[in-house]
């Protein structure tokens, strides 16, 4: 039997429907219809507000005058098209009045910075991603050259080298903006490096003093702690007042965030602005990024601030630059860099220095300089109310004069060669160098420092009097040793004395080797280096000396941290303090030997 279809009859069913509706809608308007009247009658016998009509006629006029008071203008724009993109560089024509370091603005928002002017064409090295910008692309010259935000205010964060904070704390709240790119102060605005910086590494604060002012190269081949020793040398400046930029140019991500955990776990990063450009940057940036370190590190040195600028490293730096200068065509040379690869670093690091101090007014009533030989006329000022040509001694750009600013640079060497191109380059610009070799890495000897490479030209003007008393004859016995165990190798007999000499130098390469990230004071390297270069660590176990060292550190700074309190202010070591340090380690020393043998 098949089943039937019944169809409703659908308009009754909307009949019914309305009729429901309407009695709800009845219901829900009309239940209090009092209150609803009330407010009618009142507001009725409010009165009413006049109508406002405006005065078309004096709109109008109005209008008019405004628009004939308007002067009419024409805008030109300096306009480029993009003719090839990629690899973080463009090629643009047009442009015909674009200058070098000029900035231009892509579509896409994206800013590029000009490096080659060419006749026909302008390479641009792009400061951003190269997605969405296309050949025919429109690009606006903004004629303004790069500047970086420097400021008290950037000291504790993490930003890249356009000064954008990578460590989601904000906005970085900037003093003023600095071109990224300033000349080096002169002979006449510096002065002598005479005071030191402690890097809190007994080997290199008594072997190769760091001056503030200095540019001192950390060469060596890669995982030989170079980053270590730099940072060392941030992590010690938590007392001193000196201030501190580390700049990671194209270091593994990885790298970059356990140094900056390093400088937060031991409390300096709030003196210490961290500028980093990852491989996966632009190489733009990473061609920037030492630049940009240095521009926010000056404006503290002309603040009349003593500051430290850590360059890791400088080798990945003339990388991207070699990268740069081959997408952009120019002429490659020595092991394919440009030829002005030199240029590249040394005007960087010519920019550390020590500003002499601001001159003195004329004391009150001084006579009148003397009037020019020959009744000379005076000389007539610049044309125009041009400033004068020299800028002022001692404090470039109106800053208080008297800062510094000490730069470590960092440069990789394969296989220790430090007569490389970039290694050589660099020891030509800086006025010392750090060598640290692989051999005596893998042999425990950390920080790995060879002494027979490593220069200072500063030397002892550069260290406090009381390290220079103690460390005075530590490299000639250190080089003495080195011969001796070099000819002991070969299964040579030696007397006695040549034996207690080997000793001695396996005692003192025991004490100046030094765990990572425990900088030491002055007092402390004091202490220790009197105690080895006096021989009172003879009769210690080679394998004992680590463990002697820190019972005698901890032994002074808990019975006589007075003395060690001197020694730290005055930086002197006086005929008497140096009886007294003497007579306790002595005593010291005969009561660990007893207590051994016991």
């Amino acid at each position: 039997m098949s089943e039937q279809i019944v169809h409703p009859d659908v308009a009754p069913l909307l009949q019914v429907l309305r009729e429901q509706a309407g009695q709800l809608t009845i219901q829900v308007r009309f239940h209090d219809v009092g209150t609803v009247q009330r407010i009618s009658e009142s507001a009725a016998t409010l009165p009413g507000l006049p109508r406002v009509q405006p005065d078309t006629a004096s709109l109008l006029q109005l209008l008019r005058q405004q628009a004939g008071q308007m002067a009419s203008r024409m805008r030109f724009h300096d306009i480029g098209i993009v003719q090839r993109v990629g690899n973080g560089v463009a090629t643009l024509s047009g442009l015909h009045r674009a200058r070098t370091d000029e900035l231009l603005t892509f579509p896409t928002g994206v800013q590029g910075l000009i490096l080659n002017l060419d006749h026909d064409f302008i390479d641009v090295i792009l400061l951003g991603p190269d997605e969405d910008i296309r050949g025919g692309d429109l690009v606006m010259a903004t004629g303004e050259r790069l500047r970086v935000p420097v400021g008290h205010k950037l000291l504790g964060r993490v930003v890249n080298p356009l000064g954008e904070p990578l460590d989601e704390r904000g906005a970085v709240d900037a003093t003023e903006f600095r071109y990224l790119e300033s000349d080096a102060p002169g002979i006449i605005e510096r002065a002598p490096v005479d005071k030191p910086l402690q890097t809190g590494l007994k080997i290199v604060d008594a072997l190769v003093p760091v001056g503030r002012g200095q540019r001192e190269l950390i060469v060596g081949d890669r995982q030989t702690g170079k980053t270590t020793l730099a940072v060392d040398a941030i992590l010690n400046q938590r007392d001193s007042g000196v201030l501190c930029v580390y700049v990671a140019i194209g270091q593994k991500k990885s790298s970059t965030l356990a140094v900056i955990e390093t400088l937060r776990r031991e409390g300096a990063l709030p003196y210490t602005t961290v500028v980093t450009s990852s491989p996966d940057d632009p190489p733009a940036l990473r061609y920037l990024a030492p630049y940009a370190g240095c521009t926010m590190a000056e404006f503290l040195m002309h603040q009349g601030r003593d500051v430290l600028i850590v360059y890791d490293d400088l080798s990945k730096h003339a990388d991207a630059y070699r990268e740069l200068s081959l997408l952009l065509r120019r002429p490659p040379g020595r092991e394919a860099y440009p030829g002005d690869i030199f240029y590249l670093h040394a005007r960087l690091l010519e920019r550390a220095c020590k500003l002499a101090p601001p001159l003195s007014p004329p004391l009150r009533g001084a006579p009148p300089l003397s009037p020019p030989l020959g009744g000379a006329p005076p000389l007539s000022p610049p044309l125009g109310g041009a400033p004068p040509l020299s800028p002022p001694l001692g404090g470039m750009k109106g800053g208080a004069g008297g800062g510094s600013l000490t730069a470590l640079p960092i440069a990789g060497t394969q296989r220790g060669n430090i007569v490389a191109y970039i290694p050589t380059n660099l020891i030509c610009a800086t006025d010392m160098r750090i060598v640290l070799d692989s051999d005596l890495f893998n042999r425990g000897v950390k920080p790995a420092v060879n002494v027979g490479q490593s220069v200072s030209r500063v030397g002892g003007a550069s260290q406090t009097a009381a390290m220079r008393d103690v460390a005075g004859k530590l490299r000639l016995e250190l080089a003495q040793f080195e011969e001796m165990a070099r000819f002991a190798r070969f299964g040579i007999e030696v007397d006695e004395a040549t034996q207690h000499q080997i000793r001695r130098g396996e005692h003192l390469r025991a004490v100046l080797t030094q765990p990572a990230h425990q900088p030491l004071s002055l007092a402390s390297q004091v202490v220790v280096l009197l105690a080895a270069t006096e021989g009172y660590l003879d009769d210690v176990a080679l394998e004992d000396v680590p463990a002697f060292e820190g019972e005698l550190l901890a032994r002074f700074e808990a019975e006589h941290a007075g003395l060690c309190h001197q020694i730290n202010s005055t930086g002197e070591l006086s005929e008497e303090t140096r009886e007294i340090l003497m007579t306790l380690i002595a005593n010291y020393r005969t009561a660990w030997l007893k207590g051994k043998k016991g």
